[in-house]
């Protein structure tokens, strides 16, 4: 997978499961470890094969304070990429006050070096600030109506070409993605 997308750069990785995200996601990990020290808020334990500096598994109950408290970290470290998975819990709008440092690494991150891979399957979810300040998206296969209709009208001009992104996020193979990126759309991309 050979995608031009710097450290200090907000990605958004979406799709439904079992579709190649998480394996984009460890990909993109093993590219950016090479150069900068990785960090991880993984409550799935998804991410075991990589080697991060700092991964916090988090609990149902801690999530966002173990969320947020990593972000800090990440933040005052600077110089680091952070991979966030279920990224549609912290990123809601209204959330900015429960967790504040993620929400300053999004939005200036960049000038201390640090990145961020947002990972969900709810785009939807995500908050439209979030999405906007995202230098990337990798958008693999949704089924979900919200998520296929927020990406359509992401990427369509006109009702006829969002009502075609319909039937194009729907119908992405298994490990093939879009990749949106300056204004742009490439795809679908085989891993």
């Amino acid at each position: 997978m050979r995608l031009s997308i710097k450290t200090s750069d907000v990605v958004v990785a979406t799709g439904q499961r079992g579709t190649g995200k998480s394996f984009a996601v460890d990909e993109l990990a093993k590219a950016f470890g090479a150069h900068v020290p990785l960090y991880c808020y993984d409550p799935l334990d998804q991410h075991k094969g990589i080697r991060f500096a700092r991964r916090v598994v988090g609990t149902y109950e801690s999530q966002s304070a173990d969320f947020d408290a990593l972000c800090k970290l990440s933040y005052a470290s600077g110089n680091n990429h952070l991979f966030a998975e279920e990224a549609n819990l912290f990123f809601r709008d209204g959330m900015e006050y429960h967790v504040p440092h993620a929400w300053e690494s999004v939005s200036r991150g960049r000038n201390r070096g640090v990145g961020m891979t947002l990972i969900t399957q709810r785009v939807a979810e995500l908050s439209k600030v979030v999405v906007g300040r995202a230098d990337h998206m990798l958008i693999f296969r949704h089924s979900w109506g919200a998520d296929v209709h927020t990406l359509a009208k992401m990427l369509g001009d006109d009702a006829a070409s969002v009502r075609e992104w319909r039937e194009k996020i729907k119908t992405v193979p298994d490990h093939h993605f879009y990749w949106l990126h300056d204004g742009k759309v490439e795809g679908p991309i085989k891993l």
